[in-house]
């Protein structure tokens, strides 16, 4: 019976020392954690917006470049470049295994996308992970987000707005098709109203 009752304290000791060494862990790392999340943030705005780095950091070029505005329907960031004036926002929706974050850079003009950096994702990888993938993700580029973007199958045969799904990845490739559709709505109307102001 000492034995269990020895044993049983020694597993709470380890466990109550394994909790404080964790929470130790977390707040001495969070600090780091969230200034990482913010320079991904960063990079993928410059990324998705087409601003070069040319040498510099992330966050100098963020600084002189991005402006950002708070608006109803979230944060826009503007390229403040001039002949490279677009917004980018972040947007977010149900993919096939779980939620799909993104980063859509549109062109001001005439609301054709310019860029899409995908920050977070839970889908099948080789499949429906290959969303990342430069060359999917290139697809949507000049894109009128004005009017509803359609992915389809190359059998299917693809017209002005339509994007090609990746192979084997159908589900996916139209979740990324109906959260731009969808949530970028919000960001476009605060667009335009910012214009005519």
């Amino acid at each position: 019976m000492r034995e269990k009752v020895r044993m049983v304290l020694v597993l709470v000791v380890l466990s109550a020392l394994s909790a404080i060494l964790l929470a130790l862990i977390d707040y001495v790392s969070s600090d780091m954690i969230e200034e990482n999340r913010e320079r991904g943030m960063k990079l993928a705005v410059l990324s998705a917006l087409s601003v070069p780095l040319e040498g510099r950091t992330a966050e100098e070029v963020f600084g002189r470049s991005i402006k950002k505005i708070k608006t109803e329907a979230g944060m826009l960031y503007f390229s403040e470049e001039e002949g490279n004036e677009g917004a980018a926002f972040k947007i977010s929706g149900p993919g096939f295994w779980g939620p799909i974050s993104m980063l859509l850079a549109i062109d001001i003009k005439d609301l054709s996308i310019r860029g899409l950096e995908i920050l977070e994702q839970g889908e099948t990888p080789g499949l429906g992970a290959r969303i990342e993938e430069v060359e999917f993700r290139k697809r949507f580029k000049w894109k009128s987000v004005d009017q509803p973007l359609r992915v389809r199958s190359q059998a299917e045969g693809i017209e002005s707005n339509d994007v090609a799904a990746i192979t084997g990845a159908t589900i996916s490739s139209k979740a990324v098709e109906r959260i731009i559709n969808e949530a970028s709505r919000p960001y476009i109307e605060a667009i335009r109203s910012l214009k005519h102001d």
